[in-house]
């Protein structure tokens, strides 16, 4: 069943380009469901922003970021220093949103 009203979070799967690894590392992240007028208005404001102040408006949460073997909740210092240590993983995550918020699923 298709919901009219959608759940307020979503949770996708984001590939992170890690330095001297051929694969992504898959991370999930919940990111917030913005209406259309949202979503226009979000990118249309994106400059001038530093990557994890724009990141920290969509997303709320994430699972598989770790650190000393353990895990790295989510908060604003955790995702810029995600996004400082690792420069592509802001477009990984911005793609990941766009992907999985705007693109429709491919059919295999």
């Amino acid at each position: 069943m298709f919901k009219l009203t959608p759940k307020p979070t979503f949770k996708a799967k984001v590939g992170l380009t890690m330095p001297g690894q051929e694969k992504q590392v898959e991370v999930t992240i919940e990111f917030k469901h913005l209406p259309r007028p949202q979503v226009k208005e979000f990118f249309e404001t994106l400059e001038g922003k530093k990557d994890h102040e724009a990141l920290g408006e969509i997303i709320v949460d994430w699972a598989g970021i770790v650190d000393d073997g353990a895990a790295v909740p989510f908060d604003s210092v955790a995702l810029e220093t995600l996004c400082t240590n690792y420069p592509t993983a802001a477009a990984d995550l911005f793609v990941g949103f766009r992907k999985s918020f705007l693109e429709s699923r491919a059919k295999n």
